[in-house]
């Protein structure tokens, strides 16, 4: 540490990392691309609604919620662009681990089970395979662990949206 190099934490100079790396090193941040992402998703969907009706808070209009997502998605993407532009000793994307294939499939098909079983068998089983098959999405997750956390949000989202919004859900199997 004396030589002023490094301090063991990554962000030393040689790393190839941080800002002085160039503007190609900066580039390939994970920050400062997933930044880009998120601005980027942000102004597409603003400039697909542009001729959507916005309305009031009061009176909302069919781009009123897509709008105010869009802006929150564009300062949310600003922050992680500015977070990793001031970082130095960042890591690249090239320096990531390997892509969860097990992740990248089985969370999507919990998605898509809860949506496809949500009016067969009801909410609390939907949301009980939903989180049972995302729960499988990463090594060492713990049964239990899964079983409780499924119960909850099982229990949570009844109250919310079948008890508190009055939305016409069946709870347990339909009657049909």
């Amino acid at each position: 540490m004396a030589d002023g190099k490094t301090d063991g934490k990554g962000g030393g100079t040689g790393d190839g990392g941080g800002a002085a790396g160039g503007p190609l090193d900066v580039l390939l941040r994970a920050d400062v691309l997933s930044g880009l992402l998120f601005t980027g998703v942000g102004v597409l969907g603003l400039y697909l609604a542009r001729n959507l009706d916005v309305g009031t808070a009061v009176n909302m209009g069919t781009a009123y919620v897509p709008r105010l997502c869009c802006f929150a998605l564009i300062g949310l993407g600003l922050v992680i662009l500015a977070g990793g532009l001031m970082q130095t000793g960042a890591p690249r994307i090239a320096d990531r681990e390997p892509i969860s294939w097990r992740s990248l499939i089985l969370v999507p098909a919990a998605v898509f089970a809860f949506g496809y079983s949500i009016e067969k068998i009801g909410l609390v089983l939907a949301i009980l395979l939903a989180v049972g098959i995302a729960g499988t999405a990463a090594a060492g997750q713990r049964p239990l662990a899964v079983a409780v956390s499924a119960a909850f949000l099982a229990v949570v989202c009844t109250a919310i949206f079948v008890w508190g919004l009055g939305l016409p859900f069946s709870i347990w199997l339909p009657d049909n």
